[in-house]
């Protein structure tokens, strides 16, 4: 844990105590909303993560690993200016041919 983690945790309580926004970007001192939902997000999703249960952190986490992946073939989808229709007929096929 490092005093990033600390202000990012602080905001998280703070907006769920108060469920005030803007209140919490002036007490925090934030420079902008967007910046402060940025911390905001990351934090609340490591707590979510930590109250799933095994089984189900680690579906999540896969289901991430393949992000990557998915954005490298969607911008491969793009360039060649296939129609959106088509592609998840095309990642169906790419991920049977492994």
């Amino acid at each position: 844990m490092d005093v990033g983690s600390l202000r990012s945790g602080g905001a998280t309580w703070r907006l769920q105590m108060t469920e005030n926004g803007e209140y919490c970007r002036r007490k925090d001192r934030w420079l902008n909303m967007k910046v402060m939902e940025v911390y905001v997000q990351e934090t609340t999703a490591l707590l979510c993560l930590k109250r799933i249960s095994t089984f189900s952190r680690q579906k999540v986490l896969s289901v991430a690993q393949l992000f990557p992946t998915v954005l490298g073939r969607r911008t491969a989808f793009k360039a060649a200016k296939l129609p959106k229709q088509v592609w998840y007929k095309l990642h169906i096929q790419a991920d049977l041919g492994r």
